[in-house]
């Protein structure tokens, strides 16, 4: 009977240790805006995402939850009496693209300037804290760089 026992105990302890790990749950909404509270910023959500609004000099977020992760994204709006310059525009947006590790600048239709990043998999506090890091210290650092430019072009 003891070594049934025994070789039951080694069984629990191979088969325990061969359990296949789950993904984490799914990113909540809860997570997110309670991390982003945390961190100065002022959330509503609704069904096209989470809004972030903060008065520091980071970039306002839309949230959108994907399949796969989390797109993150603003806008710069280009003063109206720039947007007759649309090459100026482009070679703008081509010049942040150039430092740009974790954002990616985009022009849209209405010639404003479309500012993503996307935070791949499920919410998880400490990678999620280092995204919002990278994406608010890259936005500093480029407003740093390009303060003449941005001052000339972005409202």
């Amino acid at each position: 009977m003891n070594l049934i026992k025994l070789k039951l105990f080694f069984l629990c302890i191979i088969f325990a240790n061969t359990m296949p790990v789950f993904p984490a749950e799914k990113s909540t909404t809860k997570d997110i805006v309670k991390y982003l509270n945390e961190n100065g910023y002022e959330c509503n959500s609704d069904p096209a995402g989470i809004n972030a609004r903060t008065k520091r000099p980071v970039l306002n977020i839309h949230i959108k939850f994907l399949n796969d992760g989390i797109l993150f994204t603003s806008v710069l709006n280009i003063k109206d009496n720039q947007k007759s310059k649309t090459e100026e525009i482009y070679s703008l947006v081509n010049d942040f693209n150039l430092d740009a590790v974790a954002i990616r600048y985009y022009v849209d239709r209405d010639l404003d300037v479309l500012v993503e990043a996307f935070f791949p998999g499920q919410f998880d506090k400490f990678r999620f804290s280092t995204f919002v890091t990278k994406w608010e210290t890259e936005f500093i650092s480029l407003v740093g760089e390009k303060r003449e430019l941005i001052q000339k072009y972005i409202k």
